[in-house]
């Protein structure tokens, strides 16, 4: 079977990310737990739509730039920039949703 699935435009996925990581910039000094949780909800519906059991690859590349931004936008809003990836995997796992497949193969 050849593998079926919804494989987002190279274009649009960087496109949503750059837009993506120029919106915390908007609300840096708010509090991060809520910006956090609000970059959740967008990841929710990018999986959502792309879901399917052939672009795992895809939802995760996504994620992972987003977790970048993120990452970026919280050190540069600390003087510091003590920000560790532990802690950010953390707060990820516990805000965003997983990238698992919510669509089944359609047949």
């Amino acid at each position: 079977m050849v593998g079926l699935g919804r494989k987002p435009a190279g274009k649009r996925m960087k496109r949503k990310l750059s837009a993506l990581g120029r919106a915390p910039h908007r609300c840096m000094l708010e509090d991060p737990i809520a910006t956090s949780a609000w970059l959740g909800k967008v990841l929710n519906g990018w999986v959502s739509c792309y879901a399917v059991p052939a672009s795992y690859r895809y939802l995760s590349s996504f994620r992972r730039g987003l977790k970048q931004r993120w990452a970026r936008v919280l050190r540069r809003r600390s003087q510091k920039g003590r920000i560790d990836w532990q802690t950010l995997d953390r707060q990820c796992s516990l805000l965003w949703p997983t990238t698992r497949r919510r669509h089944p193969w359609s047949g």
